[in-house]
């Protein structure tokens, strides 16, 4: 029975983050060369990860977090609400 159980037990592989990228790097590549084998007469209209930088998007997010992340923790201490631990 141990035997068995130890069978469909799957160890967790701890990958580094550089992995991790070149991992995610290679399915988008087969994911899109599968697309546009496979897209038939359409045309694709969404922009393949590769191609595309999302700094200035990133840069507007940060921004808008540390605002909202103020915003929450201006309201907590006006209703004497506890803090979540996600802003101190």
């Amino acid at each position: 029975m141990k035997i068995e159980m130890r069978r469909f037990q799957s160890k967790k592989v701890h990958l580094t983050p550089l992995q991790r990228e070149q991992l995610r790097k290679e399915f988008d590549d087969i994911r899109n060369q599968y697309e546009s084998r496979n897209k038939g007469m359409y045309e694709m209209i969404y922009p393949i990860l590769d191609e595309i930088t999302l700094d200035p998007i990133e840069e507007d997010m940060k921004s808008y977090q540390a605002m909202q992340a103020y915003a929450q923790a201006e309201y907590c201490k006006k209703n004497n609400v506890k803090v979540p631990s996600t802003l101190e």
